[in-house]
Parts: structure tokens; sequence; C-alpha cells
């Protein structure tokens, strides 16, 4: 009873219960069908107790009415019985339809149902009219709502429906359905934005309704227009189930088990429950459980108050007692920015201008105010929401120094901050080492065939003859100017931020962080209560995902935690609910860019490119700058393009700090550099796949910024994938489709991809590991830097580590972080970490290998062939298997590594081994490279910069490149806007992998992942009131990840085969990684945009078709609405016949 529970009030008699309307599918079908319902009111009223039930009996329309009538929270307290469905009528056609962000799983933003009897004046066929109508539909109103009018109308015809009929009875179902929405205007301004404007609701019943009449005519066997009657098409639940193929090539060298497709050795205990993350692991007595009180507010003072008296501020001590008193037996203490130690430091982050908890003023919805302390969790989230809600009064911001009003007012959004020039500054004065480079310039690149006059938010599309532009070189060029914005993501790992801590003796503390970043969580322990170093023991579990947004973001969960734990000497625990998790934690960055490319109309050479972004910081600087850093040197991506220049500046928004996220930014940046390639070949009416494959890196060519790239193979990759998946036949049939079908278009577009692999500074190129030996069996544990969440990392360490020290993958174990055993572990990120790792492991088992080697060769020398036989120790002798030989010797069979073992401990030969490995490549600092002079950066209130300073600093060249590209088809449906992956193949340049099962577990995870990101991850805020700026896609009902519908029906994934003739004779240089492999966390995640420009390109044909223009703007993610914006139908195209 979901639909009566959330009915909108009808007047002060009947106030309804106000809350969302609950857009039921069910309910919608049976009230178009007219189905019967039984149902129980348990009591009369909301306040009045039971004293008896009574049953009622009525059509589902009469129920409705019944509880708009009714009034209150009655459908609370109404059990429903039983239904009645009627049985069918002859020439009956029965159709339900939605519209949803997802295919499954998604409430509908409209859903319809229509239930038409139709009847054939004088028995013929060709004569058939609808004889009775009920259009029942969802989303409009805050029940189902029949469209009376419409029906009225379709009832009194009494004739085959004409072209003017269907004119006619669009038109008078759009007055009714905007009437009906605008009846609830007022209602629905006080319920939570859910980002869906009226007139694409308008839109959506209009193409739902169309869609159903062609159903219904094609049905009863009128003649349609084949293509025409692609409208009445209702595949939902008719797609096959997703397959494909994997494939990889066999290493050249054999080193079992690495180069093997074994399963990630976690699996089956993560299958099972067994794997404890950190929100299981055991709590100590006494362990307290902290919660967040939140802001409500973007930007604002804001101060401590008690419930109904908002206008008085308290004390923090007054607050506590407040709250002992409304919790008695579970709140145990409250603590704020005072609480932090005054020897410890409570601004923390990149430039330490991020608080652990506010003090004075908040800057975005969301941020930690205070933190909440109860003997269970629920208790804590509860106090911490009533403390949020009613505890926390608001007032203006006050600015240091004089500043325009405006700037009391949020900034919400890159277009507005663009609009009040709200950007970081480089070289604020809390840390004037933050820096990012500004401009990125091809040396000798000449800029005079650009349009400077485009102003930074102009979202036109224009194209422009180049041949009367002074410089002769660009006179035979198109010149293409766009824009593109792409959005921000949720992380959405399964498992949200949490911390445990737990104080030792000796002033000590274990800290548990769910963190990708050691390191960092080791930083901010300690800093946040000015304790040193060797105090605090960071134990990392295994994650429940990380994506990113287990790094900067991570220290304001840990921090809190530690100086709890620290003021109260108990241990602590704080785990994040997911809405609050997705409040407080930064996201993936969303961007805008302009573009100008100038094409060679001849030749195809792009001859000119030039870029402006601008990204979405968030309300604190985190690591944008990286990530800004990362764009710029990766925004060229497979093209040489001899007149080049990006320029990326960071705004400062109101909402949450953005952070790293999968990629690292490159999903975004080329995105919209794509697009710019994608219309530029609209414009020159040639294949996008084209103008891309005449632009080509060579071996040996420069990037931008003074890479060389020595072994790049992108053209071999880029022409085994078209041959590999037939992409001239997928062409081809994609073109006869879209003959054949006017509302369903299908688009296929085919991406390079060119990714710098490492972190851009070198200190960071490293890890730390050790090896130890058990003398008693001869079982190896491995403690290293690395986190596993689940990409494979302890798999793959496992696997180098048996065969460097050639024993089974059984007789090791692998350690999760521990910075009292690997100190300074860099963090597991950037498609790093197997890597990393894998490196330090290698090192330190060949080290200790050699060592056991030299010790048995010496007993060899020492005792003797026959004694080293009789004592099991003779490796030698096995040139197959080694020491891995299970050889009978003193009564008992072992391995002959195990024997060796206890001689060695008995002859006190050393078995632990230690290294910390430094990572080749990447040595080179970035050459060409411009920080934004002092002189322009940028004032805005909140962040002084230092005057002194001089920005700049060192951005190293990346360690290698992979080089990947992908090719996808989409199907459109036109009219409801919704998409469908029809296949996807993907040649990922791995190298060699050292696990292909895990390997390209990862590919198809990340680049599904990008799909989502690109399609369906709808970022939602309040635009209006004194939330404005609160993110309403908090969890699942709003924010929709990738469900098993959005997998390709057809997904084959190649991992590229290095020993490909084609690249014979290309240089191996940038099989960088170890035994020549290569990282795939985060590339196959940019392959997406295959899917995207797919997309774009079904919108495109539809458009063409209808004579509109072929240049379009389509922002990320392609979302129903947005599509359906693209798409431009307008009532007038939706007609009966071609």
């Amino acid at each position: 009873m979901l639909v009566m529970k959330h009915l909108f009030p009808r007047d002060e008699a009947h106030p309804g219960y106000g809350g969302e309307p609950f857009p039921s599918d069910t309910l919608t079908v049976l009230a178009a069908i007219g189905a019967e319902i039984t149902f129980v009111m348990l009591r009369p009223s909301p306040i009045d107790p039971p004293s008896s039930t009574t049953t009622y009996v009525m059509s589902v329309k009469e129920a409705i009415t019944f509880f708009q009538d009714l009034g209150g929270k009655a459908g609370e307290a109404t059990l429903i019985v039983s239904y009645r469905i009627p049985l069918a009528r002859a020439n009956q056609v029965v159709l339900s339809q939605k519209t949803a962000l997802r295919e499954v799983n998604a409430h509908a933003i409209v859903n319809m149902t229509s239930d038409t009897v139709w009847a054939a004046a004088g028995g013929e066929p060709s004569n058939i009219y609808i004889q009775t109508a009920s259009l029942v539909f969802g989303g409009i109103s805050d029940a189902p709502w029949p469209a009376e009018r419409t029906e009225a109308f379709l009832n009194g015809l009494g004739r085959p429906l004409t072209t003017e009929d269907l004119t006619e009875s669009l038109a008078i179902l759009e007055r009714e359905v905007r009437q009906e929405l605008e009846k609830w205007t007022s209602f629905r301004a006080k319920l939570p934005d859910d980002g869906f404007s009226d007139g694409y609701r308008v839109t959506l019943a209009l193409s739902l309704f169309y869609k159903a009449l062609i159903n219904a005519l094609v049905h009863r066997g009128v003649p349609i227009d084949p293509a025409v009657a692609s409208a009445g098409n209702i595949p939902w639940g008719h797609w096959g189930v997703s397959s494909g193929r994997q494939s990889y090539a066999v290493p050249p060298v054999d080193r079992h088990p690495v180069g093997q497709p074994y399963i990630k050795n976690t699996a089956i205990y993560q299958a099972l429950g067994e794997m404890h993350y950190t929100h299981e692991l055991a709590i100590p007595p006494r362990t307290l459980h902290g919660a967040f009180v939140q802001s409500l507010r973007a930007l604002a003072g804001f101060y401590f108050c008690l419930p109904g008296s908002s206008d008085t501020e308290i004390t923090r001590e007054q607050l506590k007692g407040h709250l002992a008193a409304t919790f008695p037996n579970q709140f145990t203490d409250v603590l704020t920015s005072d609480s932090v130690p005054p020897h410890g430091l409570n601004f923390q982050g990149k430039a330490l201008d991020q608080p652990l908890f506010a003090k004075h003023s908040v800057h975005y919805p969301g941020q930690t105010i205070a933190m909440v302390l109860a003997r269970d969790e629920q208790a804590a989230n509860d106090i911490a929401e009533y403390a949020t809600r009613f505890c926390i009064g608001y007032r203006t911001i006050t600015w240091d120094g004089s500043w325009p009003t405006q700037w009391n007012e949020p900034v919400l959004g890159i277009e507005d901050a663009i609009a009040r020039n709200s950007i970081f500054p480089d070289a604020p004065s809390t840390a004037n080492y933050v820096t990012h480079i500004w401009q990125i310039t091809r040396p000798d690149s000449t800029f005079d065939w650009m349009d400077s006059s485009r102003e930074p938010l102009d979202r036109s599309i224009e194209v422009t003859d180049l041949s009367g532009v002074p410089d002769q070189a660009f006179a035979n060029c198109v010149r293409l100017a766009n824009s593109q914005r792409n959005g921000g993501q949720i992380h959405f790992y399964m498992e949200t931020q949490a911390c445990l801590v737990v104080p030792q003796d000796e002033g000590r503390f274990i800290v548990h962080p769910s963190s990708q970043s050691p390191m960092e969580m080791h930083q901010t322990s300690a800093m946040a209560i000015g304790a040193p170093y060797n105090r605090l023991d960071i134990r990392v579990a295994p994650l429940g995902g990380g994506f990113g947004g287990k790094t900067e973001q991570a220290r304001f969960v840990t921090g809190p935690a530690v100086v709890a734990a620290y003021r109260l000497n108990r241990p602590v625990r704080v785990v994040l609910p997911r809405d609050v998790d997705t409040r407080m934690i930064g996201k993936r960055h969303a961007f805008f860019g302009q573009c100008q490319i100038a094409v060679d109309r001849t030749t195809l050479q792009i001859k000119g490119f030039w870029t402006q972004m601008w990204g979405d910081g968030g309300a604190y600087y985190d690591c944008s700058f990286i990530v800004s850093n990362c764009i710029q040197l990766r925004a060229d991506n497979v093209y040489n393009v001899p007149n080049y220049q990006s320029q990326i500046d960071v705004c400062r928004t109101n909402t949450a700090p953005s952070t790293a996220m999968r990629a690292f930014g490159d999903l975004q940046g080329k995105n919209i550099i794509e697009n710019a390639i994608d219309d530029a070949a609209v414009a020159l009416g040639i294949p996008s796949e084209q103008l891309r494959e005449a632009n080509f890196y060579n071996p040996g060519d420069v990037t931008p910024f003074g890479q060389v790239l020595d072994g790049c193979y992108i053209r071999q990759v880029w022409n085994w994938l078209k041959t590999t998946c037939s992409f001239e036949d997928k062409s081809r049939a994609v073109e006869q489709f879209n003959r054949d079908n006017t509302w369903r278009k299908r688009g296929i577009a085919m991406i390079p991809v060119k990714y710098g692999s490492g972190y851009n500074l070198l200190q960071l190129e490293q890890a730390a590991g050790i090896a130890v030996v058990n003398q008693a069996d001869g079982t190896v544990t491995i403690h290293q830097s690395g986190v596993e969440m689940g990409q494979g990392l302890i798999t793959q360490v496992l696997q180098v580590a048996a065969y460097v020290l050639n024993i089974p993958m059984e007789m090791i174990h692998i350690e999760s972080p521990k910075t009292s055993v690997t100190p300074n572990p860099t963090s597991t990120g950037a498609s790093t970490g197997t890597q990393y790792n894998c490196e330090v492991a290698k090192a330190i088992c060949a080290d200790l290998a050699k060592r056991l080697r030299e010790f048995g060769q010496q007993l060899r020398v020492d005792k003797g062939e026959q004694w080293c036989k009789d004592n099991g120790i003779n490796y030698w002798d096995y040139k197959e298997t080694g020491w891995a030989q299970e050889v009978f010797a003193h009564g008992q069979t072992a391995l002959i590594w195990q024997n060796l073992i206890h001689y060695a401990y008995v002859a006190r030969v050393n078995l632990v081994a230690s290294f910390t490995v430094q990572v080749a490549g990447g040595e080179e600092s970035v050459p060409w490279k411009t920080f934004k002079p002092l002189d322009q950066q940028p004032r805005i209130p909140g962040i002084d910069v230092d005057e002194s300073a001089q920005p700049g600093g060192t951005v190293d060249c990346f360690v290698g490149f992979t080089y990947s590209a992908a090719c996808s088809v989409v199907e459109v449906d036109i009219l409801t806007d919704e998409v469908k992956i029809i296949s996807s193949d993907i040649a990922y340049d791995m190298g060699w992998s050292m696990n292909p099962a895990i390997d390209i577990g990862q590919v198809e995870g990340a680049f599904v992942q990008g799909v989502g990101y690109l399609i369906s991850e709808d970022l939602v805020f309040e635009p209006e009131g004194d939330e404005k700026g609160r993110l309403n896609s908090a969890n699942t009902w709003r924010y929709k990840v990738p469900a098993h519908v959005s997998i390709p029906l057809e997904m084959n994934v190649h991992l590229f085969p290095r020993n490909d003739p084609s690249v014979a004779g290309v240089p191996t240089t940038d099989e960088h990684g170890i035994y020549s492999s290569k990282e795939a966390g985060e590339p196959p995640m940019v392959l997406a945009n295959s899917v995207f420009f797919a997309i774009k390109a079904a919108i495109r044909a539809s458009r063409v078709e209808r004579n509109l223009t072929p240049l379009f703007f389509l922002d990320a993610p392609a979302t129903v609405q947005e599509v359906r914006r693209a798409c431009e139908v307008g009532r007038e195209a939706l007609v009966l016949h071609a």
C-alpha cells in the first residue's frame, strides 16, 4: 500500500501523508484493466487504537479515490487480502510500459498501461476501430491517473483511427497531462527533486501512448508501414542472455603459476561469507560506535541549538547534556572541532584545508560537524540523525576580508562556478606546494586558426571554413567548435567507509581503516592527535571495493575515529550508512570542456586542437590538481597533432570535495576530446573511425608534453580489433537496421585509448616487502604494501612468489598491509598496486631463494653428495622440479625445500628477506608544461594565496603506456529513450598477462562501471530551498549503477596478443610491468566511451532521418532524459504513416 501511503493532501480535511509518491507498475496495470481489490483496514486512522477490522471490496480506481478522501496515513494501516483480475475479452489488447533510469530494479519515471478493446465495422479488418479505451499513467500524479479526456475522445470515435484522430488525441493528452502536473506543482516542490522535468514527463506520456496505439494496431492486424511499426516493438523481457568470448595468448616463457588463469584465491572465502572486511572485524569489549552529525546547508555559519530554540546558541557541553537526557542508556558523548587536542591537527587533506570537524562554517551538505558516540551502531546513527535535524542552527557565512554578497550564496555546479570565477588558485597559503599544470602546449604550435572570441559557456556547435585565415597551413581546413559536459560518479563500493580504532598499552593505537591508502591514514591518525607515528599501527583488512573513494576521503572517517578513541580511551567503531557515506564522501569530478579542432579536408590530418576544461573540485582541494594533471597528460589520447594546447582549471563548488576515482579523470577527459573528433567527422561527412585512424601516433612520435612513444602500437591494436570484431560487417548491419526502423535506431562506434601508467611522481614509484620462512614446515609469509579490494592483487603476488621460490602456492600466505611491518606504503591505486607489489615479492623471494641455493651448495661441498641425498636436500638432482620435489628422508616425506629450510635454520641462516623496489620508468620530468603565473591566479573567499610562492613543481613522465580499443553497437528506442548495448568488443593491451582470468575480469568490470557512468549514474542535487545543493540521489532508489541487463548482449574481451605478427617489429620498451605485463584496473573503463558514442550515432541516425541537424550535444551521463533532449522528438513526428 505504498501508493496509498504517499498520497498528496487534497485539502485541510484530507491532509494526506505528503510523502514522495510511489509509481507502482503493478497498481497502474490493475487500475487500467478494472481489477477489484479486497483489503482490510486494521484501524480507522493512524492514531486510533485497533478495535476491530473492516473489510472492503472495490475496484482499484475506487480504492484510490477512497484513500484520497480518507486522508492521513490510512495506507499504513491497510492489509491487501486479494486482487480479482477480470478475464480477457475478445479483441482486447493490454500493454504495460515504463521508462526508468535502468531497465530493471528501477522505479518508473512514467509508466502506462493501455487496455483497448477493438471492433471491426461491418466485420472488415481494415475497418477496425477502438470500442473502449482505458489509459492509466503512473508518475503524473500521486497515484495511477486515468487520462479521461483522451479516453473519451477515443471511445467516441466509432471509426478507424486516422492521422487527424491521432494528432487530436495526442493534443488532448498533452493538455490534460500538463494540467495534472500543474495541479500538483506546489506539492512536488516540497519533495526532493528527482531531476526529471515536467516537460520530459509530458513527452514520455505522449510517446508511451503512441507506442501503445501502434502496438495495438499491429496486434490487431491493421496494415502499418514497417518503419512506423517499430514504434510498437516492445523488446522488454525478450532480450537474450548476455554471452561472449574471452581470449588471450599464452606467454612465450613458461613461468607457472605466473601467466595461468587462476581464480582469485579469496573468491571462495568471499562466496562463503568468510572474508572479514573492516565492517566485520570483531570488536573488543566496551567499544563505542560513532556516527556523524552532518550539515544540511551548502554554505553557512553554524552553531549548536536545542530543538524549538534555533535562535539560541548552546555549547558542546549543553548539547551533550541534551542528547544524554533524550537518549538515556544509549548516548555516550559528542565530539566537535574542540575535541581535537591542541597539539593535533583538525585541518587535513592535500592542502590542509578540509577539517575533520567543521569549525564555525560549513561548505557542503553532508560535511561533518560533530561525531556522536553511543553504545551500539543503530543508536549512534539515530542520535546523529536527530542532532543533524534538530540541533544545528545556521546563519549567513562570514568571510575574512571584504567580499561581495554573491559569495554568501553557494556555488552549485560547474556552470555557476565558471560564471562567478570560483576557481581554486594554486599555492594556497596552507600548502603552497599545491599547484597544477595549467597548460600543455606543443612547442611551435600556432593558434591563429582559432576563434578566440568564443565564450566559455557557449553550447553552440560551429563549423567554419578556414580558407580565409592568414596561416596557409590551415587554408584547406574545416574548424569545428563544440562543448561537452560530463557528470560526477559515486564510487558505490559494496562496503561503505569504516574504521575501527583500538587503544593499546603505552599510549599506542591499532587503527583498522577501510582504506586504499595506509600511509595517508597513518599520517592523518598521527596528525589528528599529535602522536609519534610509531604509536599508531595501521592495519588494513581486504576492502569491499574502493575505486579511489577510499584514498584521500577516508581521512575524514579515520581521523575522527582516532580522535574519539584518544579522547575516551575506548575502542571506537565507525561504519557509515550508505546515504551518509554518499553525501559526505567526494566523487568523480564532473567536467565541462570547450574544444576547437581544425581538420584538413583532403588529408584528414588534424592540424590543430585546442581545449579548455573546467573540473568540479567540490568544496576543498583534495586531489583535484592531481586529477587535472592526469587529464592534461592523457588528453592527447592517440592523436599526433602538430598544433596542440590543453588548459584546465578546477572550480570550487559547494559540494562534497571531488576525489580520486578509477581512471583518474581520463574517462571524462577523453569523453570531451573524442566528442570533438566525432563532431568534426560529421562536419566532414566521414565516419569518425576514419578521422581517428588517420591521426594515430607512430613509434618514435612525441606527445605534446614531451614524452617519446618508443613502443606505440595503437594502429596495430586498432586494425586487429577491426578485423576480429568484423567492424565493416557490423557497420553495414547497423545501416540496414536503421533503414528498416524509424523509431528504433542502432549506432556503432570504435574508440582507441592510450593510457599513461604510474603516478607521475617518482617518489611514489616504490614498494616495500618482507618475506619470512617458518623453520618448522617451510611455509612462507610475505608482508607487502598492497591493499586487496577485489582486484586480485593478493592472488597475483602469490603467483609471483610461488614461481620465484618454486614452491606450491598453498605454502605461501600474503599478508595485508601493516605499517608497523611495511612502513610508508604507497597508496594502492592508479593501476599500480598489483604491479608494484608483485615486483617487491619477486625481489624478496629471489633474494631468499639465492641465499638458500648458496647454502645448499655449501652443504654439498662441506657434507658431500651422499649426505645431501640422505638428508633430502639434493635439489640439484631434480632438473624439472628442483626443491619442489617430494623426497623420503628420516622416515617421512617432505619437499626438499622443507628439509633445506630446517638445516638453514639450524645453521642460523637468515630466513627473513626484505626489499624496497624502485619501479623503473618515469624518471624524467615532464618537459613541456605551463603553470599559471601568480598574477593570473584567481582570488576567492576562504583561500589565501601565498604571494611569495612561484607556482610550479615536479611532474614526472609516465612509467609506460597501454594501447587498447573497443567497438560497441547499441540500440536506442527513440520514443522511450532506453538504450540496449547489443555488443561490445574489447582489445585490451596487457602486454603478457600474469593471470588472464583476473585481468579479463578487471577489464570487464571496469568497462561496465564506465558504462554506468556514461549512461545511468546521474547525480541529482536539490536546486532550491534551504537545503539546495543536497545530493538527492544518495542511494539505490534514485542512483542506478549497472545491473545485469546493462551488460552488452554480446561482450567479447580479448587481451591483445603481444606475439601478433603486426607488432613483431615494435620495441618492447612499453612492457614496463613485471614479466612484461601491464596494468588492467583503470584503462578499460575509458573504453566505455565506445558505448557513449554509439548512442550518439544512433540518435544522429534518427535526427537525420527527421531532417534535423546531425550536429548536436549529448552530455554524459546519457540518461533517458538526456537522450530524449538530444533526439528532439516533437508531437508532430508521431504519425501513422511514414
